[in-house]
């Protein structure tokens, strides 16, 4: 009776829409069940504001309703609620009254059963490897020994005192820089991202770890991150996984240069084992030491050899046989060579006595001349000048033009 009378006289006055939607609100918050409920949903229109609260709807295949994860609440989930995971989200069931809607304000949010992580994964996978952010050509050499060793991690867990003390046992000469990160949860993501920034940007460092150690799936999801890989594969450094699970792999595996199965193998894969270094530095010393005693050794044989040597004993004498050998060869030299100027002053003597006999000038110098016709063509014969003719007589001293008055010949036979 009272709730007809309260329904009557609530129907008769006019309300404020803030009104009604703060009656619903109160209804709705009146009603136990609806203070923890479990709904299983598709994400769909997933963003994050400024503050850190997510929005985002539940679907199935007829419905959606409005989901919101404050900020306070959002740190502590498993997994990063991303469009188009299937999820079952827990909370309470509210009304906006703003906004005049119902929503349910998640506290809690895990995948519908491992299927839906490992679709996620799958689908996320496939994506980055035909893109090829798997491939060699991003992957970065280790240093062979490195002197400052990067760790993205967290600074309380196990992970982090296993590789300091296998660093430390195997490679004491290397600084250990940690970046203390948050490695499992909502955060996670953006803190593992910002630990790559760091050692990209301002930490001097030869090769980073990043990595956390075992757990579930969504424990390690914040490893799946497609911005984290993005980070990676665009990186200068190399890359160690050490997300510590034996069997199955992250998206982080793939994309850094090199994939441990633990954060101590992560240790062992970055540094060399400093007692193998000392037995090969010994030995290298030894080989050293070997070489260089031989090679003294020899070069003492040969000093001894040469300090034997008559040069080494008596140099003086040495130099004085040398002088005397070069004296004589000098005494010789100049024998020969006044013997040969002897010889050849006789023969231009002998050619000389020939060139003058053989001269024309000698010849005239005996009363005899050289018979020319007007062109200076030499005339040998008196067949050959004709009566009239000018001639010219070359004589020792002179020459006579002369006319021809008459020719005669001689029988040389009766001369």
């Amino acid at each position: 009776m009272n709730g007809s009378l309260f329904e009557q006289r609530f129907a008769e006055t006019v309300h404020s829409v803030s009104e009604i939607n703060g009656y619903v609100k109160e209804m709705i918050s009146s009603v136990p069940v609806f203070g923890n409920l479990r709904i299983r949903g598709e994400i769909s229109n997933c963003v994050k504001n400024t503050k850190g609260h997510i929005y985002f709807s539940l679907k199935d295949e007829r419905s959606v309703i409005k989901a919101v994860i404050f900020a306070g609440s959002a740190s502590n989930l498993k997994i990063k609620p991303e469009n188009g995971m299937k999820v079952i989200a827990g909370g309470r069931l509210t009304v906006y009254e703003a906004g005049g809607v119902y929503q349910i304000v998640v506290s809690s949010i895990e995948a519908d059963g491992k299927g839906a992580l490992y679709e996620a994964y799958e689908k996320l996978k496939n994506k980055l490897e035909k893109e090829g952010l798997f491939s060699e050509k991003y992957k970065k050499k280790l240093p062979r020994y490195p002197m400052r060793i990067g760790v993205i991690t967290s600074p309380t867990g196990a992970a982090v005192r296993d590789i300091v003390r296998t660093a430390g046992e195997r490679w004491p000469v290397a600084e250990i820089v940690i970046y203390p990160a948050t490695v499992q949860g909502i955060e996670a993501e953006g803190s593992l991202i910002r630990g790559v920034r760091y050692f990209e940007e301002e930490a001097l460092v030869d090769v980073v770890i990043i990595g956390r150690g075992g757990g579930s799936i969504e424990d390690l999801w914040a490893f799946n991150s497609e911005a984290l890989a993005r980070e990676i594969a665009n990186g200068m450094l190399p890359y160690v996984s050490a997300v510590g699970h034996e069997t199955d792999f992250t998206i982080c595996d793939f994309v850094c240069s090199v994939r441990a199965a633990t954060p101590t193998g992560a240790a062992v894969a970055v540094t060399p084992q400093i007692s193998e270094i000392t037995v090969r530095i010994n030995s290298f010393g030894q080989r050293a030491e070997k070489a260089i005693g031989n090679k003294l050794s020899l070069l003492s044989g040969r000093l001894t050899e040469i300090s034997g040597k008559k040069v080494m004993r008596s140099p003086r004498d040495m130099i004085e046989e040398k002088l005397a050998v070069v004296n004589s060869g000098e005494r010789s030299l100049n024998a020969a060579i006044g013997y040969a100027l002897k010889e050849r002053c006789g023969k231009i003597s002998e050619y000389a006595g020939k060139l003058t006999a053989l001269n024309p000038l000698s010849v005239l110098s005996r009363g005899y001349g050289a018979v020319f016709d007007s062109n200076g063509r030499i005339l040998t014969e008196a067949s050959e000048i004709r009566a009239g003719q000018k001639i010219s007589v070359r004589m020792r001293d002179g020459k006579v033009d002369a006319n021809v008055t008459s020719v005669e010949a001689i029988n040389p036979k009766n001369s």
